[in-house]
């Protein structure tokens, strides 16, 4: 919305200021995004996204409606949140996802500088809202401005059961933002995906025990790319495997989204120790397993309070939790699944109305 459109409105109009600038490669942050700026966005509220130095087409994959203003540059940013403060018009959304409380002067900076925002905007009569956040780090100091923080918020809630913990308060937790969506699921269910980090060296024993299990029950097996830095890795396993592999390669993310969503909408089931490439295998029907590291807990913590997970370790043979999970029952659990993702999604169905009364 351009500013001349702005400024006609009525001053009880308030402006939701937000940002969407994440990992540009990762299709999985535009989802969470999106399903923010859908919420606050709704029934023509005015909003102003800040998008930062993410490429043209991650901005593309974004469906924003008419009533959305797109900002680049964070100084315009600022200035256009100041200016509705000091109008008494401006309120403010924190994006879902991680939250690194760090000693690092850029991260404290950052604290610092949502810790003056807010306040400003509630000492302006507006209201600030985050959703989805996952908090990690043992910065002291950081730890203390977001407990601060927290306080101000009409609504705050994290995504997992390891957030409180990590800041030494209670906070409210909800289902990862990517559970409020559902996508279509084809009757053709013959694909197994798998999706793994390319930053993390990749145990073949695990592969290729999930491979020759997978087979073994009849599927397809295909490794598939939503974070583009994992195409190369993907390409050299699919090679060595003999498997085929939907990489993401030139095409734009959202033709890639396009692509995943045709792949996950035919899948059975999705191995992966990527969160949204787990999630948006829910989304369309796929069932589950997760690849767990000793030394990472963002799997776990984030989808077994809301789901019966499954997972597979990440060093060694994946063979005996796959087939055991094929072997009997894995139609019922598929149910179960089922049920506990519509519970899910109806605590953010919840949130949402929650999240616009304060709008």
């Amino acid at each position: 919305m351009r500013q001349a459109e702005v400024e006609s409105e009525p001053m009880r109009r308030r402006i939701l200021f937000c940002s969407v600038s994440a990992q540009w490669d990762n299709l999985g942050d535009i989802e969470i995004r999106q399903t923010l700026v859908d919420w606050v966005s709704e029934g023509e509220r005015s909003v102003t996204v800040f998008v930062g130095t993410m490429p043209q087409s991650y901005i593309d994959a974004f469906a924003f409606s008419s009533n959305v203003r797109v900002v680049r540059s964070p100084i315009k940013f600022q200035v256009l949140l100041l200016r509705a403060i000091l109008a008494r018009r401006a309120s403010i959304a924190f994006a879902p996802g991680p939250q690194l409380l760090g000693t690092q002067p850029k991260i404290l900076a950052k604290t610092l500088a949502n810790f003056a925002n807010v306040t400003l905007v509630r000492l302006s009569g507006g209201h600030a809202i985050a959703v989805g956040r996952a908090l990690r780090g043992s910065g002291r100091l950081a730890k203390a401005i977001e407990r601060a923080l927290v306080n101000k918020f009409a609504i705050y809630t994290v995504r997992d059961n390891a957030s409180s913990s990590a800041l030494g308060s209670a906070l409210e937790m909800q289902p990862d933002l990517a559970f409020a969506h559902s996508g279509f699921a084809s009757a053709r269910k013959g694909l197994a995906l798998i999706s793994l980090r390319g930053d993390r060296k990749v145990d073949r024993e695990m592969v290729k025990t999930a491979v020759e299990v997978l087979k073994g029950a009849g599927y397809d097996v295909k490794f598939v790319t939503q974070v583009k830095r994992d195409d190369n890795q993907h390409s050299e396993l699919a090679y060595e495997f003999g498997l085929d592999a939907i990489l993401w390669g030139s095409k734009s993310h959202l033709d890639q989204f396009d692509t995943i969503r045709a792949a996950y909408a035919e899948a059975d089931i999705v191995i992966s120790n990527r969160l949204h490439a787990l999630i948006l295998g829910i989304q369309h029907g796929a069932f589950p397993v997760a690849v767990v590291e000793p030394s990472a807990d963002k799997l776990p913590t984030t989808l077994s309070p809301w789901i019966q997970l499954v997972s597979v370790p990440s060093v060694g043979s994946s063979a005996p939790v796959l087939e055991t999970l094929l072997a009997s029952g894995f139609q019922a659990r598929k149910q179960t699944l089922s049920l506990d993702v519509d519970a899910a999604r109806s605590r953010l169905h919840v949130l949402k109305s929650r999240v616009q009364e304060f709008l």
